[in-house]
């Protein structure tokens, strides 16, 4: 007995019963896919990774996530000296790291990040024509060191968002000036602030003085002193914890005796703690930012036991209402 041909499905000609079969699969298939993508979004962090042999590095970078390879490479090699490295990877595979013997811990790897720059209004006092001196030089007495003869010219780290290179009131090529920018391409180069914090920072640090612009600064020589700038955080004023780390080792490797780094997170580990230590011991001022917080709640690095916390002061040398301070 043949059937009406109004139920006959028609090859090619999907009835509304198909149709209805396909979408749900269809609907199915797109949530099992997104499902997937956000299980395995989740699952992978980025770690910090203290070893304690090769064979310990090697576990590691085995189990660290491809994309993340080169990047983690290259710092492993900076921070050889301190057998430390970043991984990105899934919780299973951390428990892997944690529980071998090669391995001395695994820390989460905070993001770090620039506190928004309060605007100031600079007062004019010694400086040239035409360039005002911020009230915080003469609070901290640097114009009584202007003129004391130094042994020898000291290397300065900004650690930041890079550095305007050819910035009228900056120290410039000819002065020395080098950086470091992981060779991923990740951040952008050294040279090249996209952000303009570094180069504020560096500009407090040592803006070019008597040069009738801009602003002088704490070291307005740039003949006593040379600026190493590491591109510890992107454009955007962020980054992690391993990234300025691997800034703040090629600081120390190019001589650097003075380090600073105006940014910072709520996050500690003591993986970075014992980092810092270890720098300091090279007799290499370290110096971070207590933050912007207005509390009184840590920041890191600058709560680290060997790490300078610097606050800010009004122009009546009030804390400042913005400033983290110490309860």
């Amino acid at each position: 007995i043949n059937k009406p041909a109004s139920f006959r499905p028609t090859r090619g000609v999907p009835t509304e019963e198909t149709s209805l079969n396909h979408k749900m699969i269809f609907s199915m298939t797109a949530a099992a896919v997104f499902l997937s993508s956000s299980i395995v979004e989740a699952e992978l962090m980025q770690y910090i990774v203290q070893y304690k042999n090769e064979l310990g590095r090697s576990l590691a970078q085995a189990l660290d996530d491809p994309p993340h390879q080169k990047i983690s490479s290259e710092y492993a090699t900076i921070m050889e000296p301190y057998k430390i490295l970043s991984v990105v990877a899934t919780e299973e595979d951390i428990d892997i790291l944690k529980n071998s013997e090669n391995i001395d811990r695994v820390e989460k790897d905070y993001n770090v990040s620039i506190g928004p720059i309060i605007p100031t209004d600079p007062e004019v006092s010694g400086a040239a024509p035409d360039e005002q001196t911020p009230y915080g030089i003469d609070m901290v007495q640097a114009p009584e060191l202007w003129n004391v003869e130094q042994k020898s010219t000291i290397t300065v780290c900004v650690v930041d968002t890079g550095y305007g290179l050819g910035h009228e009131d900056l120290p410039d090529g000819s002065h020395s000036v080098d950086g470091w920018h992981d060779l991923s391409g990740k951040f952008g180069r050294w040279d090249v602030d996209g952000n303009s914090h570094g180069t504020h920072c560096a500009g407090t640090i040592g803006a070019v003085g008597q040069n009738s612009m801009g602003v002088t600064s704490v070291n307005p020589d740039p003949t006593k002193f040379k600026f190493f700038i590491g591109k510890g955080l992107g454009d955007s004023g962020s980054g992690s914890m391993s990234n300025v780390l691997a800034a703040v080792s090629n600081c120390e490797m190019n001589g650097a005796k003075v380090i600073s780094m105006s940014l910072g997170s709520s996050g500690s580990d003591s993986i970075s703690d014992k980092f810092f230590g270890k720098i300091y011991d090279k007799d290499i001022l370290i110096i971070a930012a207590a933050g912007n917080t207005g509390s009184t709640g840590n920041f890191y690095p600058a709560s680290y036991k060997n790490v300078m916390s610097v606050a800010a002061v009004d122009q009546n040398k009030k804390k400042a209402s913005f400033s983290t301070y110490n309860s």
